[in-house]
């Protein structure tokens, strides 16, 4: 049974064609062949951590976001407990994102509140 070119090349014996020291121009190839082989590997590899870490990213920003709708809903919650009014209709429930900027710092927040208290 003869052995193929693969089998010979990954054993480097004699008959791989790409290892002849006949031909030169096959060494050179060959090495070439290898070189952008592995250059692909390693760019695939980095693609796929890339995406790895794009997904990642993005679960971690879809949880922030569902905790932030439950954390308004909350502080209205706690708002219209504390001025005693009756709550309207669908003030406590999760408002959802509308994709507007939303206030973010504890002072913002409570800057029209406290200037009724006054």
């Amino acid at each position: 049974m003869a052995q193929s070119y693969f089998w010979s090349c990954l054993t480097l014996s004699d008959e791989c064609p790409f290892l002849s020291s006949n031909d030169p121009n096959l060494v050179y190839y060959g090495s070439n062949i290898d070189y952008y082989i592995i250059l692909v590997r390693k760019k695939l590899q980095r693609v796929q951590m890339d995406q790895t870490q794009l997904i990642t990213t993005q679960q971690r920003a879809e949880n922030q976001l569902k905790r932030s709708i439950k954390c308004i809903g909350v502080v209205n919650a706690l708002r219209l407990g504390l001025t005693g009014r009756q709550p309207l209709p669908g003030i406590t429930e999760n408002p959802g994102y509308s994709g507007s900027a939303r206030r973010t710092t504890w002072s913002e927040c409570h800057s029209e509140t406290d200037t009724h208290q006054f």
